[in-house]
């Protein structure tokens, strides 16, 4: 097969396998070791390039690889949440007081783009 002509500061086999253990145990906190990763590299066989290439180079997309954990996912639905309805109740708020309570601000320049957000938020919201 073909052979890939890694650049001089492509990281090692056993530099990547090194840092891939750190990350399984402190970053991704999942129980996998040295092993699972070989059987995982089986999977990579010379089809396209000489084999040993082929596993060099998918363990560095391994360890380039961004995993969220359900922890981080969770937390990540949540702030989103948190700051979709914070934005919501804003808008509604902005909405309120433009409308109902200075309906003499709706009319001045300064307000028109605000105006135009805030009609577009109350037509997607109602």
């Amino acid at each position: 097969m073909e052979h890939i002509d890694f650049p001089g500061d492509f990281p090692s086999f056993e530099t990547m396998m090194s840092v891939l253990k750190k990350v399984f145990e402190k970053s991704w906190k999942v129980d996998l070791d040295i092993e699972d990763i070989n059987l995982w590299l089986c999977n990579f066989t010379g089809t396209f390039f000489d084999t040993e290439d082929e596993r060099r180079l998918a363990l560095w997309m391994l360890c380039n690889f961004t995993y969220y954990n359900d922890a981080e996912i969770n937390h990540l639905c949540s702030v989103l949440f948190k700051k979709f309805t914070h934005t919501l109740v804003k808008a509604e708020a902005s909405f309120y007081t433009i409308f109902v309570r200075r309906p003499d601000l709706a009319q001045t320049a300064s307000y028109s783009r605000h105006l135009s957000l805030q009609r577009n938020l109350t037509l997607l919201f109602a």
